[in-house]
């Protein structure tokens, strides 16, 4: 299971090693961050660079504006941005050089044709208000997938780990339950 950055690493991995992942979990997460040939569901490059710019000038200025991108569009956005700060106090902020290798994979890290390969059942999650990772990623990634299971959750931005965790955690345990869970011998 991967959110956002951590879903491209969890299907990296699921294609290396396939033997070792039975199922796989993406949370609003996208095989390409950025925009390019034939992939019109990210953000610009330019954006991007401004994003890691702004990293580098204004660490905590350009770290509190992306929180709010996160929650930005979403049900009960200002609880979910006070549930990402809090979580950012108790456990410490990412470190300036860990945001800057995050960035350079999104700017260029390209899964597309890793995705195509994946032999494995998929369930995709998005956010319908999703800024981060448009919805229509999400929706082009499960069409690159051989057996794909795509929710779009309403209402929802890309912070749905925290404000439809109830909603999250149903459809996770209805695709993790082991086949036959659930129906009555005849």
């Amino acid at each position: 299971l991967g959110w956002s950055l951590g879903g491209q690493l969890a299907l990296r991995m699921a294609a290396r090693e396939p033997s070792r992942v039975e199922r796989l979990v993406l949370v609003a997460s996208t095989p390409r961050f950025t925009t390019g040939e034939n992939w019109p569901h990210g953000l610009e490059p330019a954006a991007l660079r401004r994003v890691a710019s702004g990293m580098a000038q204004d660490p905590a200025g350009t770290f509190a504006q992306f929180l709010e991108w996160q929650v930005r569009g979403g049900e009960a956005a200002e609880a979910t941005l006070a549930a990402l700060r809090a979580a950012l106090a108790a456990h410490g902020a990412a470190r300036a050089d860990a945001l800057a290798a995050g960035l350079d994979w999104l700017a260029s890290e390209d899964l597309r044709p890793l995705a195509a390969t994946l032999r494995l059942p998929v369930l995709l999650l998005g956010a319908a208000n999703d800024r981060v990772v448009p919805p229509g990623a999400t929706r082009a990634l499960a069409a690159l997938l051989r057996d794909a299971r795509h929710v779009e959750l309403r209402r929802a931005a890309h912070a749905l780990v925290l404000s439809h965790h109830a909603a999250l955690l149903a459809e996770l345990r209805a695709f993790l339950a082991p086949a036959g869970a659930g129906e009555s011998a005849a």
